[in-house]
């Protein structure tokens, strides 16, 4: 087994154990467990995981050569694997059962199915049939659970055998009853059909609890039937077949450890010959040249040392150089530390020490004494000695100091102990030149600006490759050999060292038959290349922890320069179980996780200012290197059998098919007859699709993957009209956390959606405004919906999807299901936007909406219609879009992925033709009291003090709220637009405004304010004072930013 796969399968065990402990954990699935009778199976499984970790490090290191060993090993990551999965299924039944208790907000297994013993609210779930919409929220009989509604509750489908029957108001009930007694209902449903309701205490867990029927036992796709029964197939509640499962998980689980102990025993290797899992740069590093030449970096080189000769003299001057492995950092110290300028201004009292990652002040510091007291340091002396007598030479010359490769976990102290003797008071004019792979290493510790390494020029590039090929900058290459240089051209990323690392290879046999095999091959590649390009990089992989290790790996399954949103990379991470659970939100951590990617290199912004980030094309070399015994991309011109370790595969399809000019492909029957040797892998977590492909391969990609039944993520596009019974065939239900979908012609979505409780994000920005399922609010565990903002307002009671973060889109209702006391629940909103606020008539029925209570929300729209009553309708609403489109480099350029600032949020408002098109006088509140009612609504609507983000628009009061000056301490952006009646705007206590935006305040004259960052001011026509803390100026502010 190779060092890397042996790092990965060790720090994969740990992770999957301490996943499954945690879960386990959690007080929720806890409870649940016990109700339902499977805690001492799940007690005993606790108890071998809880062994894992003292199995695995009393083998670290080892199965790199132990072959039985790593066998052992990986068996024992494939049972994790399936622990994980049964305890995952069994989460899947609690939240089953909540969501069809109709107890969302409790989630307590012994409440009876009719809802008694929890709070009913009133509030009726879309889509069941014999559910009020006008008595109060209550159900009728318990019958209707089994049945879907048809033709506006004319009709129900039982969901067990897809019968659908009449159900008119006079004899509905009866006629459900007599269909579930009849034979075709009962065969159908079979042994399964089980009473819903939990094991009381007397039958100590008997049997006899199911989480219900409407999702729980396998349908079979008959002739005519919706595409969504072949979606909602999934395991039943069983408990017995469960309890059985875990029990020969455990005593697997056991026998496997017990495995990996023996062979322990019998390895010969001694613990203290373990090779740490950590690649070692070959190369030591000097000041010597290497290469008489600079290839570029003539004006890195020029800007390094006009900083020396102005550095000043007091003091030491520390100028980083930061970049990638291989990207040419030594080099540049290198020549600058010979050139004849520099040489001269010190005189020769120049240090050079290579750091890497062994840091040992002590050893560093006897390096500078032999170079300062041109002799070898000898003797006893501690760190502090050793550290006076450097000290004592720093007066009256000036030092030059590289310090080669400088890494991350040389902290602040330890790094400054070392260069203490260069800023001593002795020290003038000292100068220090870095390198280092790590941003927040070059800017914590550097006194000017980093220089930033990328790429070489092409030319520079070519030129390098030619001297270390051919020993000749200037060799012209001819014949075959020319042909292959150009494809040699392409291959070069700009990375000096892989440039080097071509040249030497090729520059064994100048013969078309072994260029050949070298490009075929991409030999420079090899992690088994000494002084190679990929071993450089691995480096940096090396450092980091695990976790981060799996997310950097993730992005393999994506094509090079394949761009991802900063939050599309977090919610992947996320939905897989990367981010590790702390005090922390994990989408917080997320960001710090791609903070730390950022900066250590592995991703970059695709513009500065940007949230769209990219991978490297070496580090994506990297990561499919490092990641090939759990991560697979199957490409349209290769494709390959699986290992039957893969967990995530992708499938790109471009290179496959070609687009005609009438915008169809071609058939490619070898890519499908391909694909289609590729053995079912039953137990993928992750399944991404990307590329266009022809209509045919649809039916190939189904057919070879169609038992995946363990996605946590799929990711897919199409163009096709059977669009939806190939996704509804896919779907599996129980494991889902991540759905991605992108067709432009989708009209509707599988209704099996709704049986995704564990969903966590369902991405279908790009489909327009399709239809929902009926029963879309049952997803319960739905953090993220990314979609445009007419799907938002078409959830009815969306309040039972209480794990949402975003909201962006709410529209106030005088309807059941559409009531701002949906908001009332909805703790974990992170982002609100919320319109016809007309439709809200006092201030207890604002307060019901408990904004004040949501300590996660950070950015809020609350918005009226403005159209009545002395507001403004010119319908120029938009005409200053483009001047408030504001970027996350507005908030905080320099800390895009740290959390501690927010983006501008997107929220989705209507235009003022919507407005005038929506507007019904039949639900506009009477007119003569609009002023005093939003005044009130407002003050209902006080949000937690955390906010930072506030937006308010068309409110027709005659004051602010009064907790807009007093309560909202965090706030550092306000928005206010077309408020006419305010007057007086007395902002001066928001000490953390950064930003204040007022449009078309008409009626607005006296501002005072602290001194915000940005104000802009459009359409303030009255407005003549405006007080900045202690300063006054009166003029005319109409337009101003």
């Amino acid at each position: 087994m190779e060092e890397v796969e042996a790092g990965l399968l060790e720090g994969g065990i740990g992770w999957l154990a301490e996943t499954i402990l945690e879960n386990l954990d959690a007080d929720k699935l806890d409870d649940w467990i016990r109700q339902v009778g499977l805690a001492d199976d799940t007690k005993k499984l606790r108890s071998e995981i809880e062994r894992v970790d003292g199995v695995v490090a009393a083998v670290k290191g080892r199965a790199i050569w132990n072959r039985s060993l790593a066998r052992s090993l990986r068996r024992l990551r494939e049972l994790l694997y399936d622990a994980d999965d049964a305890i995952d299924e069994i989460d899947y039944h609690r939240l089953q059962h909540q969501v069809q208790r109709g107890d969302a907000w409790h989630g307590d297994p012994d409440e009876s199915a009719d809802g008694h013993g929890a709070e009913q609210t009133g509030r009726p779930r879309r889509g069941k049939v014999g559910e009020a919409s006008g008595s109060g929220g209550k159900r009728r009989s318990g019958i209707w659970q089994h049945f879907e509604s048809v033709e506006n509750n004319a009709k129900a489908r039982c969901v067990d055998c897809g019968t659908v029957v009449k159900c008119g108001s006079d004899n509905g009930t009866s006629v459900l009853h007599n269909h579930r007694k009849s034979g075709k209902c009962k065969r159908t449903r079979g042994a399964t059909d089980q009473p819903p309701n939990p094991p009381s205490a007397s039958e100590g867990g008997a049997n006899s609890f199911a989480a219900g029927n409407s999702v729980g036992r396998k349908r079979m796709r008959t002739e005519g039937a919706s595409a969504d029964n072949v979606a909602a197939s999934m395991h039943p509640w069983n408990k017995t077949e469960l309890s059985n499962t875990i029990q020969q998980m455990t005593h697997q689980l056991q026998e496997a450890m017990n495995e990996v102990m023996k062979l322990r025993g019998s390895d010969n290797f001694v613990s203290s010959n373990f090779h740490h899992n950590t690649t070692s740069d070959s190369r030591l590093k000097t000041s010597s040249l290497l290469q008489r030449k600079m290839y570029g970096r003539v004006d890195e080189k020029n800007s390094i040392i006009k900083m020396i000769t102005e550095a000043k003299s007091d003091g030491v001057t520390v100028i980083p150089i930061v970049g990638i492995g291989g990207i040419g950092k030594t080099a540049l110290a290198q020549f600058v530390y010979n050139d004849p300028d520099v040489k001269s201004l010190f005189e020769d009292k120049m240090i050079w020490v290579w750091l890497s990652n062994n840091f040992d002040e002590e050893q560093l510091t006897r390096e500078m004494l032999d170079v300062v007291c041109q002799k070898k340091q000898e003797g006893s002396c501690n760190f502090s000695k050793l550290q006076e007598i450097l000290k004592s030479h720093m007066k009256p010359t000036r030092y030059l100091l590289v310090l080669d490769d400088v890494w991350d976990d040389m902290n602040n102290y330890r790094l400054n102990k070392l260069l203490a003797p260069f800023n001593s008071n002795n020290a003038e004019g000292n100068v220090i030149i870095m390198t280092t792979r790590i941003w927040s290493v070059a800017k914590r510790i550097g006194t000017v600006k980093p220089i930033e390494l990328g790429a070489l020029e092409k030319e520079d590039s070519w030129m390098l490759f030619k001297q270390c090929a051919f020993g000749d900058e200037n060799h012209e290459l001819c014949g075959s050999l020319s042909i292959m240089g150009q494809k040699i051209e392409d291959k070069l990323d700009g990375n000096p060292l892989e440039a080097e690392n071509i040249g030497e290879l090729l520059r064994e046999h100048h013969t078309v038959e072994h260029w050949n095999n070298i490009l075929k091959n991409e030999d420079w590649k090899s992690m088994q290349l000494s002084g190679g390009i990929m071993p450089s990089l691995k480096r940096s992989y090396d450092m980091l922890p695990y976790q981060l290790k799996q997310c950097f790996l993730y992005c393999s399954l994506f094509p090079k320069g394949y761009s991802f949103s900063k939050e599309q990379l977090i919610q992947i991470w996320i939905a897989q179980g990367f981010v590790e659970k702390s005090s922390e939100r994990l989408e917080q951590k997320g960001r710090k996780y791609l903070a730390e990617l950022v900066d250590s290199g592995f991703y970059q912004h695709v513009e500065r200012t940007s949230e769209h980030f990219v991978m490297h094309d070496l580090m994506h070399d990297l990561a499919k290197l490092v990641s090939q015994s759990e991560f697979a991309t199957i490409d349209g011109s290769e494709c390959e059998e699986l290992p039957s370790t893969i967990r995530h595969v992708s499938i790109l399809t471009d290179s496959a098919y070609n687009k005609y000019e009438d915008g169809d492909f071609s058939r490619n029957e070898e890519f499908e007859r391909r694909l289609l040797k590729v053995r079912s892998r039953s137990k993928l977590k992750t399944l991404v699709f990307i590329g266009e492909y022809d209509s045919h391969f649809l039916k190939s990609f189904q057919d070879a993957f169609k038992e995946a039944k363990h996605l946590r993520l799929l990711q897919i596009t199409s163009m096709y009209a059977d669009f939806d019974y190939f996704i509804s065939s896919l779907v599996y239900c129980t494991h889902l956390r991540y759905l991605g979908l992108e067709n432009e012609t989708q009209r509707t979505l599988p209704q099996a959606l709704s049986k995704c409780y564990h969903l966590q994000v369902l991405h279908i920005g790009s489909c327009g405004t399709p239809n929902i399922p009926e029963e879309i609010n049952n997803l319960v565990s739905l953090q993220h919906l990314v979609a445009q903002k007419g799907v938002w307002s078409s959830i009815a009671n969306i309040g039972e999807m209480t794990s949402l973060q975003e909201l962006t889109n709410f529209k106030v209702e005088n309807s059941i299901g559409f009531e701002i006391t949906q908001l009332q629940r909805m703790s974990e909103l992170v982002e609100l936007g919320v319109s016809r606020l007309e439709n809200v008539t006092t201030k207890q029925e604002a307060s019901g909406a408990s904004l004040k209570d949501k300590h996660h929300l950070e950015r809020l729209h609350l918005f009226w219609k403005g159209v009545r009553n002395g507001y403004d309708s010119d319908g120029n609403y938009n005409e200053y879009d483009s001047d408030l489109s504001y970027s996350d480099s507005d908030m905080n350029s320099e800390n895009e992925c740290d959390g501690n600032m927010i983006p501008e949020p997107s929220m989705h408002s209507e235009t003022e033709e919507e407005r005038l098109q929506t507007t019904d006088s039949n639900d506009v509140p009477s007119l003569d009291h609009i002023p005093d009612t939003a005044s009130e609504v407002l003050e209902g609507l006080e949000p937690h003090r955390n906010l930072k983000y506030l937006w308010i628009s068309w409110y027709n009061g005659a004051k602010a709220p009064t907790w807009l000056a007093t309560s909202l301490t965090h706030l550092q952006t306000l928005r206010l637009e077309n408020c006419g009646e305010w007057q007086r705007l007395s902002l001066e206590r928001l000490s953390l405004l950064r930003k204040l935006v007022l449009i078309k305040m008409k009626n607005a004259s006296v501002l005072s304010i602290r001194s915000p960052e940005e104000i802009i001011l459009i359409g303030m026509q009255k407005l003549h004072t405006v007080t900045f803390g202690e300063k006054i100026e009166i003029g005319d502010f109409n337009y101003c930013n």
